[in-house]
């Protein structure tokens, strides 16, 4: 059988079509080499229909969860908590809540440095030293 083409949009179908039996040819001959290569699980479905669902955004307090708390800021909230603003100056910094805070024994094991991001073990550390010295009372719950 012969194939009669007469233009050149014919000439490009044809081309496409060979091209696309040879991509399925060799798909084909890769998969009987390879048991299971083109078989997806369950799983995989599942996970490329996550991937294409919208995700939620984060909310605004997620978001300042992620980045963190500065040890600055954890300390000016650590005086308005334990109740000892009267002891600070009225436009007191960050620095004078740390300072307050040093000289009363409440300080993480490094010492305070405003800046950097309060780790969980920095938290406990503070906390703890703010119940021993009795500025802090934990009470259990029953």
């Amino acid at each position: 059988m012969k194939l009669q083409i007469k233009r050149r949009s014919e000439w490009l179908g044809v081309g496409l079509g060979m091209a696309a039996g040879a991509v399925l040819f060799f798909c084909a001959s890769a998969a009987h080499s390879q048991p299971g290569a083109l078989q997806k699980s369950p799983a995989d479905y599942a996970a490329a229909y996550d991937q294409q669902l919208p995700q939620p955004r984060e909310t605004l307090e997620e978001k300042r969860l992620k980045r963190g708390v500065r040890q600055g800021a954890f300390a000016r909230q650590l005086v308005k908590t334990l109740e000892l603003e009267e002891e600070l100056p009225l436009t007191a910094s960050e620095e004078d809540c740390i300072r307050l805070l040093r000289d009363r024994g409440i300080s993480p094991l490094k010492g305070w440095n405003r800046y950097a991001k309060l780790s969980e073990d920095d938290y406990a550390v503070v906390i703890g030293k703010a119940i021993r010295n009795g500025y802090l009372v934990h009470e259990k719950r029953r």
